[in-house]
């Protein structure tokens, strides 16, 4: 799950809880915040940081203000209007890049 949050400084953020159905333990949790770490692309959001406290963890990432994945290539922006199919296409191709780099650039590969 994934939820808006707040730095002290103000800053939003994206906060997504580990699943209480999750298999990973707290050592495959922190191995995977480090290597997050290390994924910069302007296609993908990046990690800002970490929680780990008693049995919640969370990975805080940067927030993307303008709605989701999945309504943009629905065409819908977050104000009901209709995306271009121009619009909708280049969304597709951008996130298809970052994809690609996860897959072949990132050392580990990262299977998305």
């Amino acid at each position: 799950m994934v939820f808006d949050g707040f730095l002290e400084d103000g800053t939003q953020v994206a906060v997504k809880l580990r699943s209480q159905s999750s298999n990973q333990g707290v050592k495959e949790f922190l191995t995977e915040a480090q290597n997050l770490t290390g994924i910069h692309h302007r296609n993908l959001v990046s990690l800002i940081g970490y929680c780990k406290d008693g049995e919640y963890m969370a990975l805080v990432y940067e927030h993307m203000s303008n709605g989701n994945l999945a309504d943009k290539l629905r065409g819908r922006d977050r104000n009901g209007e209709c995306l271009t199919w121009k619009q909708r296409l280049c969304i597709a191709s951008e996130s298809a890049q970052g994809l690609e780099y996860l897959h072949k650039a990132c050392s580990p590969p990262f299977v998305h």
